[in-house]
C-alpha cells in the first residue's frame, strides 16, 4: 500500500470522510481511468465500517466478448481488482492506493453482457499488504431459481431423479429456462423440446 500522491502531505487532523463524502467523490471524478471507462466501472456503494464498496460494471459486446460471445476472463479480473482495489482505498478512508501484488481468480460460470455487480472487501488490513477478497454477480444474483418455478413443479409431483420433458421454447420468452431453472433446483434432468433450435 502506499499513499494516495495528493494526500500523501496532508495534515493527520484532516477530517475523517463519510461513506457519503466517499461515493460523491467518485461520481464527481472527471478523470476515470480510461480501463475504468472501458468496464463501465460506477461504484454504487462504500461502506468504510465493512472496508467494503459494491460496483456496477456495464459489459459492452462490442469491447469485452471472446469468440464465444462471453465476456473475456481478463476482463472480468479486471473488474474484480477494479473492486478490491477500491475497497482498499475506502478501508484506508481514502488516504492510500493499493497495488495488486497477487491474485487467485475462480470462475463458477460464463459472464454475459450486459450489467454485472460486483463486490470487494478488504478481508485482513496489515501494517503494509491488504488481503482482499471480491466477487462478480449477474442481474438474476445468486439464486439458481430466480423464478421460483421449483415449488410450483413440486406441488405437481416432480421429485429428485425425474426427467422432465420440456416443451416450452427458450426463444423470445423466458419460459423454458423458467421451467428448466426450477427443475434443475429440485433435482430433475431436463430434455429441451420447444421449438426452435432447443
Amino acid at each position: 500500500m502506499s499513499d494516495t500522491p495528493k494526500e500523501a502531505g496532508a495534515a493527520d487532523a484532516a477530517e475523517p470522510l463519510t461513506d457519503e463524502a466517499i461515493l460523491a467523490r467518485f461520481h464527481r471524478t472527471k478523470n476515470q481511468p480510461t480501463g475504468s471507462q472501458t468496464l463501465g466501472f460506477r461504484i454504487t456503494a462504500v461502506s468504510q465500517a465493512e472496508k467494503s464498496v459494491e460496483v456496477a460494471f456495464e459489459a459492452r459486446a462490442e469491447l469485452l466478448l471472446n469468440p464465444m460471445k462471453q465476456i473475456q476472463g481478463g476482463y472480468l479480473c479486471a473488474m474484480l481488482d477494479e473492486c478490491m482495489s477500491v475497497a482498499c482505498m475506502v478501508a484506508s478512508g481514502m488516504t492510500h492506493v493499493a497495488p495488486t501484488a497477487e491474485m487467485k481468480t475462480s470462475f463458477f460460470r460464463p459472464a454475459q453482457p450486459g450489467p454485472i455487480r460486483g463486490v470487494g472487501r478488504v478481508a485482513k488490513w496489515g501494517r503494509t499488504l491488504a488481503f482482499t477478497e471480491g466477487e462478480l454477480y449477474d442481474p438474476e444474483g445468486r439464486r439458481g431459481d430466480w423464478w421460483r418455478m421449483a415449488r410450483a413443479l413440486w406441488a405437481a409431483g416432480f421429485r429428485r431423479g425425474d426427467i422432465i420433458h420440456n416443451c416450452f421454447s427458450y426463444h423470445f420468452t423466458p419460459a423454458g429456462m423458467m421451467l428448466e431453472t426450477g427443475a434443475h433446483e429440485i433435482g430433475c434432468a431436463v430434455v429441451p423440446a420447444g421449438v426452435g433450435n432447443t
